[in-house]
């Protein structure tokens, strides 16, 4: 069974491996169709904002407090941050 703020992780790492896609010094040797995709996938992806919104009107789904959720940035040097939470 998942948790509410396993459901809310899931979602900030989904964002910021997508995000790490996009940058060549994060992920190198990622082709460039991966990184359109990713591109394109986070066009339509949900922002922390919307997050923050849906966790208010739906807090048995994703939590109350989504901003209280792990992680809240990715660590610099850190290769095993999508494993830490």
């Amino acid at each position: 069974m998942t948790l509410n703020y396993e459901r809310a992780t899931a979602i900030k790492l989904t964002r910021q491996f997508l995000i790490d896609l996009l940058y060549s010094d994060r992920t190198p040797k990622v082709p460039s169709e991966i990184r359109n995709t990713a591109s394109l996938l986070l066009k339509h992806f949900p922002t922390e904002y919307d997050m923050e919104v849906t966790s208010k009107q739906c807090p048995e789904i994703f939590g109350s407090n989504w901003l209280d959720s792990c992680p809240k940035s990715r660590p610099n040097d850190n290769q095993d941050f999508y494993l830490d939470c």
